[in-house]
């Protein structure tokens, strides 16, 4: 466990405690008399929904076990799920600062398809496409736009 300021870092394997040393960690902070930090301040991320919900339930229970029950119901406001989930609801909330709308919204892997397909045909001209579907040819097995697809899934 690291501590930097208010931040706490808590990387271990599976099994160790990390979501009982969460809830007590967060539960601390937010009951914390002299320095207590708002709900809407706690950002806690884990690998999967289940964690993040299982995290979520045992610090609200945490909190009305000790008498906090309007404390754990502004737990909703916290920040507590998946990576992705956490990093969604962050642009959602700063969309407009960020310049985008906020009625974003993850795209489905058939949307992705989509989408990709429509970057594709506007950034690779004809003659471009026609380059590489006669090199797709001379190396047989080669699909040159599921390979760009893949060059930019490692970016």
């Amino acid at each position: 466990m690291k501590a930097h300021g208010r931040t706490i870092v808590v990387a271990a394997s599976a099994g160790t405690g990390k979501t009982t040393r969460l809830t007590e960690e967060i539960k601390r902070h937010l009951l914390d008399v002299e320095e207590p930090i708002a709900p809407e301040r706690v950002v806690a991320v884990t690998y999967t929904r289940a964690a993040a919900a299982t995290l979520a339930a045992r610090v609200r229970l945490a909190l009305l076990a000790a008498g906090a029950p309007a404390l754990a119901q502004r737990l909703e406001a916290a920040r507590i799920g998946t990576l992705h989930s956490v990093c969604a609801r962050l642009i959602n909330d700063y969309a407009l600062e960020l310049g985008l709308t906020p009625e974003l919204r993850v795209l489905d892997d058939r949307l992705a398809a989509h989408a990709m397909r429509i970057a594709l045909e506007a950034e690779v001209g004809d003659d471009e496409r026609a380059e590489l579907d006669e090199l797709a040819e001379r190396f047989g097995d080669f699909d040159w736009a599921r390979q760009v697809r893949d060059v930019i899934a490692l970016a």
